[in-house]
């Protein structure tokens, strides 16, 4: 993440979306299936946006969720301020 604020240009933004969504435990197939991964499985919840303050975006926010057939989907936006 760090590296894509680094190359982002100035007013832009990073949109991220993600199979989970803001709960604490994965819901659905999908969800379950690619939070498995260990590079994934403390998505849920605000880790998205910590980890967005970090990398230095400005403001990230989850803009919207729903719930599909295949679990939630979340959507994240972080600026480049």
């Amino acid at each position: 993440l760090r590296e894509v604020r680094r190359v982002l240009a100035p007013g832009g933004a990073l949109h991220l979306l993600d199979f989970g969504g803001p709960e604490s435990v994965p819901r659905g197939f999908l969800a379950r299936w690619l939070h498995a991964s260990h590079r994934l499985r403390d998505n849920f919840g605000d880790r998205l946006p910590a980890l967005l303050t970090e990398a230095g975006f400005a403001e990230p926010r989850m803009v919207d969720h729903r719930a599909t057939i295949l679990g939630h989907i979340a959507y994240f936006r972080g600026a480049a301020g």
